[in-house]
């Protein structure tokens, strides 16, 4: 690609590797890439070659916790609990009200609450202004669905329409998963809560929990 747009490694260009009919194009840079897909739509059409839609996918890729969410690589009490031949729980160490799962960390544990609200408002806000208040009321209907999100927006990018509105998105979720990280180790360093709430006040907790995540959403 005669502008060089895209990645390097030092002074290496390595922006367009290529095997057979096969071509990859990187960048860091959302502009760049658009560049790069501009040029390579333009020289198919100059060599009457169609580029198959189904064949062609956008694949973002980040460093540090939303990645390790993903792949399940995050240290969760639930990974811990699996390969401690049963010394361990795999209950939430912070709130002690359930399994402290993929889904549990970003959506749901009560001492995580206002950071994840600040944060997934936030998110709210931003996809609403690209898909309208109905499409995101019918695409993010549970936690499931939230959490798909907040670790792979990859997932939902058709609904997201553009590769710059989901590179907008990306960004805030990994901001997100990165405060969720740094609030989740900080409690667990600062109070070492290692029980459970005593059980007459873990259904308050629940119905607590569950209402300001509905609010949220």
């Amino acid at each position: 690609m005669k502008s060089r747009v895209g990645m390097k490694i030092g002074n290496i260009y390595t922006g367009t590797p290529t095997c057979a009919d096969d071509i990859a194009l990187l960048s860091d840079d959302v502009e760049d890439l658009q560049i790069m897909l501009n040029t390579v739509l333009r020289n198919a059409k100059q060599d009457r070659v169609t580029i198959h839609p189904t064949k062609t996918n956008a694949v973002i890729l980040n460093k540090g916790k939303t990645c390790r969410i993903a792949t399940g690589t995050y240290l969760l009490q639930t990974n811990i609990a699996k390969f401690s031949n049963k010394k361990e729980t795999a209950t939430c160490p912070l709130c002690g009200l359930e399994e402290e799962d993929m889904i549990h960390m970003p959506t749901s544990c009560i001492l995580l609450h206002d950071v994840r609200k600040t944060h997934l408002l936030r998110l709210k806000d931003i996809i609403i202004g690209y898909i309208g208040l109905r499409q995101w009321n019918e695409t993010f209907v549970n936690k499931q669905s939230v959490t798909q999100l907040i670790v792979d927006p990859r997932f939902y990018s058709q609904t997201l329409k553009s590769l710059s509105n989901l590179a907008h998105i990306t960004k805030a979720t990994s901001e997100m998963c990165y405060e969720i990280h740094h609030k989740r180790l900080k409690l667990k360093l600062e109070l070492n809560i290692t029980k459970e709430f005593p059980t007459n006040k873990q259904q308050s907790f629940l119905d607590f929990r569950d209402n300001t995540f509905k609010q949220t959403v």
